[in-house]
């Protein structure tokens, strides 16, 4: 992966690419700040991909608990790091 932000470094096409990566990198730290925003963002995709609303629906209560899940590790996480660094 890092090769790849290398190579895009040397390449002078590549500002449109490098444009869309910032766009997308910084779609998904609101998503992390606001996990609604993801399962919003889940939602039109699977409307655009032609999901009935009761398929989409049974999916969106199983991917807040994931969504949900996920915030827990994380939390943990940050906790036990700052106990690490700050001890």
């Amino acid at each position: 992966m890092v090769e790849a932000f290398e190579y895009l470094k040397t390449v002078k096409t590549a500002e449109p690419i490098k444009l869309w990566l910032a766009k997308v990198g910084y779609e998904r730290m609101k998503e992390m700040a606001d996990p609604e925003l993801s399962l919003d963002r889940a939602r039109e995709t699977w409307q655009k991909h032609g999901r009935s609303e009761k398929w989409i629906q049974q999916r969106m209560q199983n991917s807040f608990f994931v969504i949900l899940n996920k915030i827990k590790f994380i939390a943990f996480t940050k906790i036990w790091y700052y106990i690490i660094v700050l001890f």
